[in-house]
């Protein structure tokens, strides 16, 4: 394929991930419904078959998740008190951590059989933590020791259920305990490096554990062990923008691993990760298979509602290179970062599914496309533990004459999925692909706790959701979108981690920069002297008793909240040049002063329309209720020139006060910029005047004023008693 055509298929590829990022998820549901209807539905004999033998295993740990379901308060409590345990040093602070964490729950079940692990915790959860003074006795210090030691045991064993080894030398020799039709995928577990130190020990462990796993497979006949690596892990910065930097450190130590795996006949696989890092990846493997044009493994995640596009990427790269690419369907490991990002960033929608139905029948319809018959040189894995999605799996697998030319391999996770996948294996000789996480129990336990928690407990497919057939508000109706999850308006943001979102703000914003700002209708840019003051103090006590009513205050707060958003590429430029910010902070502060316009004019709507009785004796009628008080000075500093600047005003005003605001001197043209756009919301001149002087030498003279009923500062303590000491 030429270089052109590349481009051309890449800038498709693109231009999918652009328009499916945050598509609405209702619509694209819809349409994928139509598109996907011959879905296979899973045998019913088979699949009462296998809840049977489910629910039939005799497992002490399922039996507490099932008690302590993973979606209750008691389940949450408990894998939190897992995740924080070992950061705790210390017998008193693991004593107080119980404390804390049990006392909220219901442990002991009228409906359960109530283990002693059960006592224990509910026990712990009544006392309060015990010191080493004399008044508590003996017996009381060995109760509650003892029962932490059987909580802490219970946290241990289940580190070791999910937690494969310590060590690739352990792993190793575990896995020869697996059952004929299992092979194991290594993973030097751990989260993204925060260092460049951190990257080089990561490399270091992937090298070892492909010789290792390399040299374990020669001795085998049996199924190949493979080694699973984190793109993340190997450089500290992996970040979409840094693409250019991450071709030249990055991509030179993955051909290395690459090479080093088809030296020792290991096939690699890319995990997963964050949506935002999605095309980055994508792009990585391009070079990757460009210049080794070997075959590899890629995560792909059914949770996202890019996978498709993704699958369909990776077609082609197959094709192009001329090379085997082998794709893991999984559902996703991150969902919960996921939603709590995008209502960060005040996102259009979710760039994953917010309804687990919608996921489990999302993959699916990946699981067909990769099965389609075609050109490609395609490898699928599939990634389940539900029973349903398993059986479906096997039927789109039969179907397809060329898929099944080669024995089905499924995955799950080390730990979970036992019995569903012996099934599938002694009925239809299948083989098990288990994800084997290797390290430290105390540094892989809040991975892994999030991994059970995102997975659900192996019992919770037996309560199946009945099949999304009605596409009437399909999203998931506790997850509001994220621009409501406020009593307000959540403002708006560039997702700027998006290359479609960042390089034309980028290119705006140095177009903007070479640009004047000077508005009319703001101060002139001339430093005030006492007599400016003065008559600035006169207006503003004119403005304040023409003051509107507060509903047309509210609405023209949420006006210039309109108006900033309209205007943020002009702001952000501002901030950047003027205050120094980064472009992230620079967006960030543009939607805070945003919010800061929308939370105040809700509150003031609310607190004026609102007269509360108060109590009062016999015959009087106490009322409470809110009003202006006259001329507000509003100081602001040059660190948040844009946000605590429109976030004084818009407080003081609404609330029925005139302003004068005093900006940082090395953010004037800031400051003028937003009055200005608050003029256009119909808010008066008279009433939000800028003011700017030094301080020090004429804010005193203000401050005198008898209009003057309060004044809003944010700045230093020294200040801050100068300005007491003027009132």
């Amino acid at each position: 394929m030429s270089n052109e055509n590349n481009t051309a298929a890449h800038g498709t590829f693109s231009q999918q991930c652009e328009l499916l990022y945050c598509v609405d998820e209702t619509k694209l549901s819809k349409s994928l419904y139509r598109n996907h209807s011959d879905i296979p539905q899973a045998n019913k004999i088979q699949l009462t078959e296998m809840n049977q033998l489910i629910q039939q295993q005799h497992d002490w740990f399922l039996d507490i998740l099932q008690q302590y379901r993973l979606n209750s308060k008691e389940g949450m409590l408990l894998m939190s008190l897992a995740e924080a345990l070992v950061r705790i040093p210390d017998q008193q602070g693991t004593q107080a951590l119980f404390h804390d964490r049990l006392h909220r729950g219901s442990w002991l079940k009228q409906d359960a059989k109530n283990t002693l692990l059960a006592r224990a915790l509910q026990w712990l959860g009544n006392q309060a933590p015990i010191d080493d003074s004399s008044r508590n006795s003996l017996f009381q210090k060995i109760t509650q020791q003892g029962a932490i030691e059987v909580c802490t045991l219970f946290i241990e064993q289940m580190s070791q259920r999910f937690v494969f080894a310590e060590d690739l030398d352990d792993a190793l020799l575990r896995s020869r305990k697996l059952e004929p039709h299992e092979a194991c995928s290594f993973d030097m577990l751990g989260e993204a490096a925060l260092t460049h130190e951190e990257a080089e020990d990561y490399f270091y462990q992937y090298q070892q554990a492909i010789i290792q796993v390399g040299h374990y497979n020669q001795c085998l006949n049996d199924i190949p062990q493979e080694v699973s690596i984190k793109l993340s892990a190997l450089h500290p910065n992996y970040q979409p923008e840094k693409f250019e930097l991450l071709k030249q450190q990055l991509l030179p130590k993955l051909i290395q691993l690459c090479d080093l795996a088809q030296q020792h006949q290991v096939l690699l696989t890319l995990d997963a990760e964050e949506q935002y890092r999605l095309e980055l990846s994508i792009k990585i493997l391009a070079e990757l298979l460009a210049q080794t044009q070997q075959g590899i493994g890629v995560a792909v995640q059914a949770y996202g509602k890019r996978g498709l596009a993704v699958i369909d990427e990776l077609k082609r790269l197959s094709i192009q290179h001329n090379c085997q690419i082998a794709v893991r369907l999984v559902k996703g490991a991150y969902w919960d970062f996921e939603i709590k990002s995008a209502q960060q960033l005040g996102l259009a929608d979710y760039p994953v599914w917010t309804q687990k139905q919608l996921t489990d029948d999302y993959f699916l319809f990946c699981a067909q496309a990769l099965l389609t018959s075609g050109k490609h040189n395609v490898l699928a894995q599939f990634a389940s533990h539900n029973p349903e999605t398993l059986l479906q799996i096997q039927k789109l697998y039969a179907n397809n004459t060329q898929a099944n030319k080669q024995p089905l391999e499924l995955q799950r996770l080390h730990g979970m999925g036992e019995v569903q996948h012996a099934y599938m294996a002694e009925n239809f000789n299948s083989l098990t692909r288990v994800y084997c996480p290797i390290g430290k129990r105390n540094k892989l336990l809040p991975y892994l706790v999030r991994r059970l928690i995102e997975n659900g407990a192996n019992t919770s497919f037996l309560y199946p959701q009945e099949a999304t057939t009605n596409h009437k508000n399909i999203a998931h109706k506790m997850i509001a979108k994220p621009s409501k999850i406020l009593d307000y308006r959540n403002s708006a943001s560039y997702d700027i981690r998006q290359d479609h979102n960042f390089y034309p703000l980028y290119t705006k914003v140095k177009q903007l920069q070479n640009k004047r700002y000077r508005q009319k209708k703001a101060s002139p840019m001339k430093l005030a002297d006492t007599n400016r003051i003065q008559r600035m103090a006169q207006v503003a006590y004119v403005g304040f008793h023409t003051l509107p009513e507060v509903e047309k205050r509210a609405a023209c707060l949420i006006a210039w909240s309109d108006k900033i958003l309209q205007q943020q590429d002009d702001l952000i430029a501002l901030l950047i040049l003027h205050a120094g910010k980064t472009y992230q902070d620079a967006i960030d502060e543009v939607r805070e002063a945003c919010d800061f316009c929308r939370y105040y004019a809700g509150q003031a709507i609310q607190l004026f329309n609102t007269q509360n009785k108060r109590p009062s004796v016999t015959g009087e009628l106490n009322q409470l209720h809110y009003k202006g008080k006259g001329i507000a000075v509003c100081i602001s500093p040059w660190n948040f020139p844009l946000a605590i600047f429109v976030g004084q005003i818009a407080a003081a005003w609404v609330a029925g006060n005139s302003v004068i605001a005093k900006p940082a001197q090395q953010t004037i043209a800031i400051a003028q910029y937003a009055l200005s756009l608050a003029y256009d919301s119909e808010i008066d001149s008279d009433q939000i005047q800028l003011l700017h002087c030094r301080g020090s030498n004429l804010l005193p003279s203000l401050l005198a004023h008898n209009s003057v009923q309060l004044v809003c500062f944010t700045g230093s303590t020294r200040t801050a008693k100068s300005i007491q000491h003027s009132l």
